[in-house]
């Protein structure tokens, strides 16, 4: 093999390990997406039966912290994919 092949092999491996990682970005984006849809959902549904400010507090509190928890797992997923 010359260099010239060398080189065209190595750029085709790049190309692939790269189009690979972005896949996987984007599925990881789409999990959290889907996550922080459902996190809306459930929230919604629980809201008809606040009927309390510290009922409403609690509530809020939960849907923070579910949704903070989705937002770390997703950026750390996303930070192993890139390194």
């Amino acid at each position: 093999m010359n260099i010239l092949e060398k080189q065209a092999e190595l750029g085709r491996k790049l190309f692939d390990i790269n189009m690979n990682a972005v896949a996987e970005l984007i599925k990881t984006q789409q999990d959290g997406m889907i996550a922080y849809l459902d996190s809306n959902t459930e929230y919604g549904k629980k809201l008809p039966e606040v009927k309390e400010v510290s009922t409403a507090m609690e509530l809020g509190r939960e849907y923070s912290e579910t949704v903070w928890g989705n937002f770390s797992s997703s950026s750390e997923a996303q930070v192993s994919i890139v390194r």
